[in-house]
């Protein structure tokens, strides 16, 4: 197994904005409230003010300027918050950071196993105990043709997010079994992400019987 990082292609980087554009918080109220918070708690009691100390209207335009100001950071923050709670803060990340992780790996033999939501799985054996977890349609989709898995595969991952953007496969099919009751995806509490290398533990044999 090789892992190696370099930038992101086009594709790859559209690919990653279309996500980001799906996924993230999209809601005109955080401009709404950033803008007309600091305006009602500030702007409208000078105006109340000024009914009775005149003097205060000078103050109103250099104020209303501040509190655009005042306001729009304070949506921006809004926003942030928004993101970072929908999960979608990673991706904005990787986009930011413009690099992919490609990892290469030589497979002997695989598993079929269950994945979240009854969706098509593998594990497969990529050497020194480590198993590879590839989970998906496009799972689905290599496996209708016979030719995969294969001995050889590559993943594109986006590194923080661990979202996979492609995956290739070379040489001649390998070997797939059904894994028994009990396979690594079966016993954990939360479930691999599509890509992930999971590492033996101490305890088991860290492959499926």
């Amino acid at each position: 197994m090789t892992i190696e990082r370099r930038p992101m292609t086009d594709d790859e980087r559209a690919r990653a904005a279309a996500w980001l554009e799906r996924e993230a918080p999209r809601r005109l109220d955080d401009w709404v409230v950033g803008l007309v918070a600091p305006f009602a708690l500030v702007f409208v009691p000078l105006l109340i003010l000024a009914t009775v100390w005149p003097q205060v209207r000078a103050l109103e335009f250099p104020l209303m300027f501040v509190l655009l100001a005042i306001g729009a950071l304070l949506a921006l923050w809004i926003r942030r918050r928004r993101l970072e709670r929908s999960g979608a803060a990673l991706l904005a990340a990787d986009l930011r950071g413009g690099e992919v992780e490609v990892a290469r790996f030589d497979v002997t033999r695989g598993w079929s196993v269950r994945a979240a939501g009854a969706e098509p799985a593998l594990l497969l054996d990529v050497g020194e105990r480590r198993l590879l977890y590839l989970a998906g349609a496009h799972v689905e989709q290599a496996l209708a043709d016979g030719s995969f898995p294969a001995a050889r595969l590559e993943t594109v991952r986006l590194p923080l997010s661990r979202r996979l953007l492609a995956l290739t496969a070379e040489g001649d099919p390998v070997p797939l079994a059904e894994a028994a009751p009990g396979d690594p995806i079966e016993s954990t509490d939360l479930p691999p992400l599509d890509g992930d290398v999971l590492e033996p533990d101490d305890d088991g044999p860290g492959e499926p019987t």
